[in-house]
């Protein structure tokens, strides 16, 4: 009971510091938080047979102390010095557990970020009292809206799991999962609350998770290679009961090591797609398992075919948008053109599928967000069968058949090598509708002033400025027909 009371003061004072902004108190309740979930720790696992060595040579146990305390040390003066490192080192950190065992059973902990989260408060209390100008400390703005019921509503969080132990069955187990996760990442949230949040700052983040994601990536891919793992025999065991090979690179566990991937994609994607001097961004998967259709039918597609999206920031009013849809089929049937040597040999079904001898190889879906928002948003997904096509019987009644482009060509394309010669074919044929929708806006804008007739004169601008881009684009093209592919130029 009273270890338990001691877990609830623990989190109520990270509950504190999650919610008061950069100051004395903060950092005070920062230590005590960790002090006493360190204290908690090492009192429930001092009798345990896995601690029996230091709890019976004094001596090792001081050289531990010393050695932890001299890290610590170290890291906050660092951090002191440099206050950049405080972000970084923590996001290097993060995903890395060390397997140890504790409590009779194997715990993957976090060690390398308790060592930084203890340097930081370390360097924050070093700060906080020693500094000769108070005025001088980061002040955090407020946030508004419903930003600012996070810091409470986490604190509150940490503070009922806190509560909830009292009434476990398992209060061991709640109490380390109260010191190893939730008082620690409360901990980091608060010192990450103390960052000077700038450009150069959030560049060196990015550098160091696509750094770090590049490094791992190269790890699992030797894994891959060799059919071997680093550690984590559970891991190792299952792969050899399954058709596929997991890998772990440096991490413990596949999953995290799957979703920091993920991440710094992400970040990469964000950063492109909100960059100044870059308005588009293409994606390439390298198969589909849960990709989505017109209506929402589900899909799939093997490894082998182009899964691609181009993500954008779109100029033109809301209305017009969806003829940018137009704009790819033309940059694709280009890129087939292009790869293949056949100018007969594509078709175009208007206005989201290119056709070979009359099957369907190559679809297009557009999807949007906040297109009337400042920051608009537009998905162009494109899926093409080069290398494979659906069986006909998954496919619904009245649509086209399918078909591949290396069954009807005889030519193997990577999805690759398709992406080099649609990104440039797309640059073109984008560059090309972009003027003509300007032109056409200009030719059918109306001037309107009276409010009743508003909506009418918006949808007959929106069919008119269709009309007008539709034809103008299809008049600079040359006439498609659904002329066989063939296969005797390439024998």
């Amino acid at each position: 009971m009273l270890a338990t009371l001691i877990g609830i003061v623990a989190a109520g004072c990270v509950g504190v510091a999650i919610v008061d902004g950069p100051s004395k108190r903060r950092s005070v309740f920062m230590a005590a938080a960790i002090i006493l979930a360190g204290v908690l720790l090492a009192a429930d696992q001092w009798n345990a047979t896995q601690v029996a060595e230091l709890r019976g040579s004094p001596g090792l146990l001081a050289a531990v102390f010393v050695v932890g305390a001299a890290a610590i040390a170290a890291t906050a003066s660092l951090i002191r010095r440099w206050p950049v490192l405080l972000p970084v080192l923590i996001l290097i950190a993060l995903p890395f557990r060390i397997p140890l065992e504790l409590g009779g059973e194997e715990a993957n902990l976090l060690v390398p970020l308790y060592l930084v989260m203890a340097g930081g408060v370390a360097a924050t209390i070093w700060g906080r009292f020693t500094e000769v100008q108070p005025a001088s400390w980061r002040v955090s703005p407020e946030p508004t809206g419903l930003a600012r019921w996070l810091k409470p509503l986490l604190a509150a969080s940490v503070v009922l799991y806190a509560l909830a132990v009292l009434y476990s069955d398992d209060r061991s187990t709640g109490l380390q999962n109260l010191c190893f996760f939730l008082i620690p990442f409360a901990t980091v949230f608060a010192l990450m609350d103390e960052v000077e949040w700038n450009m150069k700052t959030l560049r060196l983040i990015l550098i160091v998770i696509v750094f770090e994601a590049l490094a791992c990536a190269f790890v699992g891919f030797i894994e891959w290679g060799t059919r071997s793992l680093l550690w984590n025999e559970t891991v190792v065991e299952t792969n050899n009961f399954h058709v596929y090979f997991r890998v772990n690179s440096l991490f413990w566990d596949p999953n995290i090591y799957g979703r920091y991937l993920a991440l710094a994609i992400t970040m990469v994607a964000a950063t492109l797609l909100w960059s100044r001097r870059n308005r588009e961004a293409w994606i390439l998967a390298g198969v589909q398992t849960a990709g989505r259709g017109r209506r929402a039918r589900p899909w799939s597609s093997p490894p082998g075919n182009f899964h691609g999206t181009l993500v954008l920031k779109p100029f033109e009013p809301p209305e017009t948008v969806a003829l940018r849809s137009f704009a790819a089929a033309l940059a694709l049937r280009d890129a087939f053109v292009d790869l293949t040597g056949l100018p007969q040999g594509f078709a175009l079904k208007w206005p989201n599928d290119v056709l070979c001898n009359g099957g369907k190889i190559a679809g297009i879906l557009l999807e949007s967000q906040g297109l009337n928002t400042p920051d608009p948003v537009l998905c162009i997904g494109i899926g093409v069968n080069l290398s494979a096509a659906p069986d006909p019987s998954q496919v619904e009644p009245g649509a086209l058949p399918p078909g591949s482009l290396l069954q009807e060509t005889g030519l193997r394309i990577t999805p690759e090598a398709f992406l080099e010669a649609l990104a440039p074919a797309w640059a073109a044929n984008s560059t090309r509708a972009e003027g003509m929708f300007q032109e056409s806006l200009a030719m059918v804008t109306p001037v309107i002033s009276r409010p009743a007739a508003r909506a009418t004169a918006s949808a007959l601008r929106r069919a008119l400025t269709m009309a007008a881009a539709v034809a103008s684009m299809l008049a600079s093209k040359p006439s498609k027909t659904h002329s066989r592919c063939s296969r005797r130029r390439f024998g």
